[in-house]
């Protein structure tokens, strides 16, 4: 895993964080000319690998280094420029990564590289993808906060690059849907889902319900779309959920049992999938992550 941190705290940070984890080899950069060899590397190419690099994390703003041919741009003063260049160069040779700072996406500072990752990997980069921003989200937004989310950043490039091999993709859809957050930053919020996540007291029903929306849960969502489609159960008015007894219920007479079965098998369909999807998360990191004793 390339780590890209040129911010000195930040950068021991991550090297801290970085031994609770076994069986993962880390590699550091702090300029563009850094990470380009580092994805690059000559040892690499000998031993028969395509790219040495399985995941990154990677900084929004730092130089380019000796490299930099662009007359605008202060090849030693930090850039998201160059942030942007080294995740264009990681995707292109197929590495999954992050990018992970310690500022507030409403930053105005944030505000060109937003655009230009937009252009770059889609405006709506949901779900599960690469490309995504783990923010510190400080109070002010043009603040920086000293310390950032090396953990929760860590975890979801682990997970980018496991998913990768995933057969299933409705069981990779569904790990976006567990781990949610907005491709522009997550508000700070990622160390906390992780946590939540990770936790296996944490039931499915816990980790996925959605207070005051009927249905609560994603799967049975799922299933009453897809019951609408087939139309075996009416949109409007031919449906409820049950709030007390956690089940939807039909209301349709004479066809209410039959309704209620059919309903149920495929709600149990989905439900498999998050439960493939939280299984996947936690067996993952469990695999990477040292439990502390």
């Amino acid at each position: 895993m390339l780590i890209v941190e040129d911010g000195e705290k930040h950068l021991q940070d991550a090297r801290r964080e970085s031994l609770n984890y076994q069986d993962i080899e880390f590699v550091y950069a702090s300029t563009f000319d850094q990470a380009l060899e580092a994805i690059y590397h000559v040892d690499w190419a000998r031993e028969g690998r395509q790219n040495g690099l399985d995941a990154a994390v990677l900084d929004v703003f730092f130089p380019y280094g000796s490299s930099c041919k662009d007359f605008v741009v202060d090849a030693q003063e930090p850039t998201w420029r160059a942030g942007l260049d080294v995740g264009k160069e990681l995707d292109q040779s197929g590495c999954m990564f992050v990018f992970n700072t310690s500022g507030n996406h409403h930053g105005r500072k944030y505000a060109e590289f937003q655009k230009e990752a937009d252009a770059v990997w889609g405006r709506s980069r949901s779900g599960f993808t690469v490309a995504k921003l783990i923010e510190a989200y400080p109070k002010g937004s043009e603040d920086e906060l000293e310390t950032k989310q090396w953990s929760a950043a860590i975890n979801y490039a682990i997970l980018l690059a496991e998913g990768c091999m995933l057969d299933d993709d409705e069981v990779r859809e569904r790990i976006g849907k567990i781990i949610d957050f907005a491709s522009y930053g997550d508000y700070g919020q990622l160390t906390g889902i992780m946590a939540k996540v990770l936790d296996p007291r944490n039931s499915l029903e816990d980790l996925t319900r959605m207070e005051r929306t009927k249905p609560p849960y994603p799967w049975s969502i799922n299933a009453l779309q897809q019951a609408w489609k087939e139309d075996f159960i009416g949109k409007t008015g031919e449906w409820d959920w049950d709030f007390d007894r956690d089940c939807f219920v039909s209301l349709r007479s004479p066809t209410k049992e039959h309704d209620e079965k059919r309903f149920r098998v495929v709600e149990a369909k989905y439900k498999r999938q998050f439960e493939d999807a939280v299984d996947f998360i936690r067996t993952t990191i469990g695999k990477y992550r040292i439990q502390s004793k």
